[in-house]
């Protein structure tokens, strides 16, 4: 285990453990080892079981764990899109990590990470409200007629209709900052 040690090509954390059964083979305590190599007395006892175990190539290798999961395609990813920026759910207004995740048979975390890496936030829904009057078409049409063809010798303004906000003066002096609260 020493030889494996000086020749320097072995990852870190099979080196803690080859480390970890020398120093118990020299007769350091399982608490001596742990604070000496800042692992946990746990697991000091646990690569020391290990090596009982399965000798020098149990400490070299991981203990068999499921295999990988191979990454989404980005024919899935398109689709979670897809279905985040068209469609709405059942009984709710907008698509939750959770919600998706059932449908496409995935993990929340996955879905979040998806969502997040193409700045998708379906819980903050921006709208924008299209008017009933049943000439709405033609006179959008006359506006952007007016922008992109103005008349000429015309001067073309636009004035804007904000909801809930006032352009007037204010009758009386603003409230006095108080700590918390925006002016």
């Amino acid at each position: 285990m020493e030889t494996i040690l000086r020749t320097g090509h072995i990852a870190h954390k099979y080196g803690v453990r080859v480390q970890t059964v020398i120093n118990r083979v020299r007769g350091r305590s399982t608490n001596e080892t742990a604070a000496f190599l800042g692992i946990n007395a746990v697991t000091v006892s646990r690569y020391v079981r290990r090596f009982n175990d399965g000798g020098v190539e149990a400490l070299l290798r991981d203990k068999s764990r499921k295999p990988g999961k191979e990454p989404l395609s980005e024919d899935v990813k398109n689709e979670i899109t897809r279905v985040v920026c068209q469609e709405k759910p059942e009984s709710a207004t907008h698509w939750s990590t959770r919600e998706l995740a059932v449908r496409f048979g995935i993990g929340h975390a996955t879905v979040n990470n998806i969502l997040r890496e193409r700045g998708l936030k379906p819980h903050l829904v921006k709208h924008f409200q299209i008017s009933c009057d049943p000439q709405f078409a033609s006179k959008v049409k006359d506006v952007i007629g007016l922008y992109l063809c103005p008349p000429e010798n015309a001067v073309v303004l636009c004035v804007d209709e904000k909801s809930q906000i006032q352009a007037l003066e204010r009758t009386q002096p603003i409230l006095p900052v108080l700590p918390g609260v925006p002016e």
